[in-house]
């Protein structure tokens, strides 16, 4: 399972609303994947956070202007607001800084509640402080996402942050977009879902993928990003688009038609929002590096270029699978008699990075570590049309000006040749157990039983292996895929039984596989057969190549 797809489906894992075998394939991911893991508990935690802010108790409704009477205003030169508007001066302070418009003598109870949760979130660091144009811009994204990372909050003290305050309702459901940030690395759209008295709903996820569009085009209409990541806040969710080399002039498009993570609430909800990048794009710069290595993985590397943005320093990094690999992972589709659709599991590539500081302090990790603890928001690949070749693109939140960054690239993993098979022998099975050990690679595999049974696909008539095995830690593949021959060489394919199989075991700690593997094609079973194993990933680390980035120009 790949990591967006197991993402897609967390919320609902959470809800218990997926099938055993969804359930079975999403928790053996999830053991051997931090990213995932980490963004299932960020979930887990949201949602006890969320219940405890909705169920709290609001504040008077005098609270907020009782507060701000307490505060000393900024009080810039004297302007008329034309002259503010052209120097891109925010509202003044008296200004509800999330519309732009003066607050009115009654406010609304949600305006007050929304209010006091920021100011119980930021009180200790707005005491003594005066409300800058600065400052007011930080709140006007603070308020609508009451949290977030620091390079979304760097870029809204910068300006980048666009109340936008649209929405659009169905079937008695509110779709509301509070704000946007962006900028040329990435595009931020923060938004709730609101009932018919305009309390926001516990649940805000919102598919984005089927019958829902969910997307960032040009003028023209051609999408420019969809690969859309998705995460829930108290009182606010987070669609972020990422972006490379956009137009000034994007739209982001919204046509919904179900919400929600389990079957999905009807809705049909469309909006555009143009954003215009003019300002980020001027304040972002390019920095071309194009530092090569060879790795001896079969794969070129290139650090293309790091591109400064208000709220993402982003890494354009490309891959290339040489010649020789290419002729290699030809011949081994061949001799593992792989199916066309299935060859591109051969040559499969995976890297990981660090990027550390001047005192060789890790600030962004590939693996994605406690998110508290890792600048990195985000690392892509974006698909190649040509055949080898790759382009990943990885951003980290900005730190200090004087911070002096290295990239170093500590491993590739690339899906290789086992080399493994075990003979299986019928009458011996019969015995017992067969047993044979794996090494080099850590691992063993155990046959426990062979027996005619049914496709659980097609209920056709089919043999069943019972297999287990013991693999390593960082053994994050499932199922395993194997061939099977006969003693006439006659090769068979070989299916896994997702509903009996499951991979099991701590992180940090070997991993215990079950796996029912399914033959169809075998109709009778005369003399030894050979059950081969297909693929494994081959990692070769400890490479240190280190290449340091480049501050930004003025």
């Amino acid at each position: 399972m790949r990591c967006h797809d197991c993402q897609k489906q967390l919320l609902a894992y959470l809800d218990g609303e997926v099938t055993s075998a969804q359930k079975m394939e999403l928790e053996t991911h999830l053991l051997t994947c931090a990213r995932c893991a980490e963004a299932l508990a960020l979930l887990e935690e949201e949602t006890v956070m969320l219940k405890k802010v909705l169920n709290a108790p609001a504040l008077a409704e005098d609270f907020a202007d009782q507060l701000v009477k307490q505060l000393t205003p900024y009080q810039p030169a004297a302007q008329s607001p034309l002259a503010q508007a052209e120097a891109g001066m925010p509202p003044a302070a008296h200004s509800f800084p999330q519309t732009g418009r003066r607050l009115p003598k009654s406010r609304q109870r949600m305006r007050t509640i929304a209010l006091s949760l920021v100011l119980g979130l930021c009180f200790s660091m707005a005491l003594g402080m005066y409300l800058s144009p600065t400052f007011a811009a930080y709140i006007s994204s603070f308020i609508s996402r009451i949290g977030g990372e620091e390079g979304l909050k760097k870029a809204a003290e910068q300006g980048y942050s666009t109340p936008i305050n649209k929405a659009v309702t169905s079937n008695g459901v509110t779709f509301r977009i509070k704000d946007i940030i962006a900028d040329t690395n990435r595009l931020v759209v923060s938004y709730t879902l609101e009932d018919s008295h305009g309390k926001i709903l516990p649940n805000l996820f919102i598919p984005y993928w089927e019958d829902n569009k969910v997307n960032i085009m040009d003028k023209n209409g051609n999408i420019i990003d969809e690969g859309v990541s998705f995460q829930q806040g108290a009182g606010y969710a987070d669609f972020m688009f990422t972006l490379q080399n956009p137009p000034d002039d994007v739209i982001v498009h919204f046509d919904i038609r179900k919400y929600g993570s389990k079957e999905g609430s009807p809705v049909n909800w469309k909006m555009d929002i143009p954003v215009n990048l003019t300002k980020s794009l001027a304040a972002s710069k390019t920095e071309q590096m194009e530092k090569s290595y060879k790795s001896p993985a079969g794969y070129d590397f290139v650090l293309n270029k790091v591109t400064y943005s208000p709220s993402a320093v982003r890494l354009d990094i490309t891959s290339e699978r040489t010649k020789k690999e290419m002729e290699r992972i030809r011949s081994m589709a061949s001799t593992l008699q792989m199916k066309e659709q299935d060859i591109g599991l051969l040559g499969e590539m995976q890297f990981s990075f660090r990027i550390v500081d001047q005192k060789g302090r890790t600030v962004a990790d590939s693996q994605r570590g406690p998110i508290d603890q890792n600048r990195l928001i985000y690392f892509n690949p974006v698909k190649s049309t040509e055949e080898g070749k790759g382009l990943y693109l990885a951003a980290y939140v900005p730190g200090p000006e004087s911070e002096k960054l290295t990239f170093i690239l500590d491993s590739v993993k690339v899906r290789d040749r086992a080399n493994f098979f075990m003979e299986l022998d019928p009458k011996q099975l019969e015995k017992g157990p067969i047993t044979k050990e794996y090494p080099e690679l850590g691992r063993s595999y155990t046959l426990k039983g062979m027996k005619k049974g049914t496709d659980p696909e097609t209920n056709e008539p089919a043999w069943e292996i019972e297999l287990e095995g013991i693999t390593p830690e960082d053994d994050d593949d499932f199922p395993h895929y194997w061939n099977l021959y006969d003693a006439k060489g006659n090769h068979y394919e070989v299916k896994s039984d997702y509903s009996r199989s499951e991979l099991g075991g701590k992180i940090g700690e070997k991993h215990h596989l079950k796996q029912v593997l399914i033959i169809k094609d075998l109709t009778e079973v005369n003399g030894p057969l050979k059950l081969d194993l297909q693929t494994y990933w081959k990692e070769i680390d400890n490479l240190g190549w280190e290449v340091p980035i480049p501050q930004a120009k003025e």
